[in-house]
């Protein structure tokens, strides 16, 4: 008799999910398998509403070109901080909870969205161009008619000049100049020396002549990098295509010119023909995939050990008072950031502690949902747990991106 007692205490406890639980377990356990439904259906909301934001260009060129565009994209910015206020008022009234819930993850969702799409897009920038009508034009002192090339409108010039933003915007800028063959006029590595030279005669008589160092400037320089920056695949192969690449960019190393690895990948991508966008999109979306693949992984490790060392007595209460701080004083530095840029560097590092208070703010919210949510709070705990994924993955996105930029 007092051995199956023994056996009934201990299996009681087996299903408890943290010690002295008074509560039943399976109360408990059904309330965290109704949030962690009603999560999943968010995510998947989530990642249906920002692939259709991030491949459907149209998407992103109406927020980026137009005034209308502009206003709603203020408008999601604003939305879920405001749906949270009722949100939390009616966490409890079915069915306006879901209601709420609802505008909240699709407003959320196309932030994502958004911020994928902005994310190293200007990468994929392929020069666009139409055949405009035919026009003559000097050339060495040669009147030839031929047919311009004209850039038609499009989303990459949406990123403003600044200092922190130097790298960015020549490399939203510079697809355009090479569409338009322009490249050796405006983007030299060395300064352009005098055409002419003037030679002194006897007396007083002068001469003068072509320099040579402007010929040798012109055409190992500047003609090198117009050959590299209008490179064209043609009928070449691939490894052909990438040799000729390479021809180029080693007659620019040969003459103390040399282009950087990212600058001949950025023309190698830009040059290729129509066929292999996807090869060029699956490029520059390798880091949204990467800030998806390491929240997924930060998710699932800090859940499972949150219920873990939940079972075993732990308890992450305290982290409430240091989260709270933390969460001002990214408020407070991403003001700072807007108003005065701090660089790159300060963005990976702000990205960097972002993601950790938010994996914080994952243990606190999975323990609070543990323990002391009330049955009828399963909106608001979702949304919680919604909130903190949400912000690592942006943080993780945001941080990736500083590092390959």
């Amino acid at each position: 008799m007092t051995r199956s007692n023994k056996g009934d205490v201990a299996s009681g406890n087996n299903n408890q999910l943290y010690p002295m639980m008074l509560e039943s377990p399976q109360l408990r356990w059904a309330f965290i398998r109704k949030v962690y439904s009603i999560l999943c259906i968010q995510m998947l909301l989530t990642t249906a509403v920002a692939a259709t934001v991030v491949f459907v260009r149209p998407i992103p060129n109406f927020f980026t070109q137009t005034a209308a565009g502009l206003a709603v994209y203020i408008v999601i910015c604003i939305l879920p901080p405001i749906l949270l206020c009722p949100l939390y008022y009616c966490r409890k009234r079915h069915p306006w909870n879901f209601f709420v819930l609802m505008l909240f993850t699709v407003s959320m969702s196309f932030a994502v969205g958004l911020a994928c799409a902005f994310t190293k897009e200007q990468m994929d920038s392929r020069p666009t161009m139409s055949n405009s009508s035919s026009s003559s034009s000097t050339v060495d002192s040669a009147t030839t008619s031929r047919s311009y090339l004209t850039l038609i409108p499009s989303n990459h010039l949406q990123i403003k000049l600044a200092k922190d933003k130097d790298l960015s915007w020549k490399t939203a800028i510079l697809p355009y100049i090479n569409g338009n063959k322009i490249l050796h006029h405006v983007h030299g590595s060395t300064g352009r020396p005098p055409k002419t030279i003037v030679s002194l005669l006897c007396g007083s008589a002068s001469t003068i002549t072509s320099n040579p160092e402007y010929a040798h400037w012109f055409e190992l320089d500047q003609l090198g990098r117009y050959q590299l920056a209008t490179l064209k695949k043609g009928h070449l192969s691939i490894p052909d295509y990438f040799r000729k690449a390479k021809t180029h960019a080693d007659l620019l190393s040969s003459v103390g010119q040399s282009p950087g690895d990212y600058e001949i990948n950025s023309y190698i991508l830009a040059c290729l023909p129509s066929e292999y966008n996807s090869l060029v999109t699956s490029v520059t979306r390798r880091i949204i995939l990467e800030a998806a693949i390491l929240t997924c992984v930060a998710v699932v490790s800090l859940t499972l050990y949150t219920f873990w060392a939940v079972k075993r007595g732990k308890d992450f209460s305290f982290l409430g008072p240091f989260l709270f701080a933390s969460l001002l004083v990214l408020i407070v530095f991403g003001l700072i950031q807007i108003f005065i840029p701090l660089g790159k560097i300060f963005v990976m590092i702000y990205s960097g502690l972002a993601s950790l208070i938010f994996c914080g703010f994952l243990v606190y919210d999975t323990d609070d949902m543990i323990k002391r949510y009330s049955y009828d709070d399963y909106i608001w705990a979702a949304a919680s747990l919604y909130l903190d994924v949400f912000n690592i993955f942006l943080s993780l996105l945001n941080l990736l991106d500083a590092a390959d930029s």
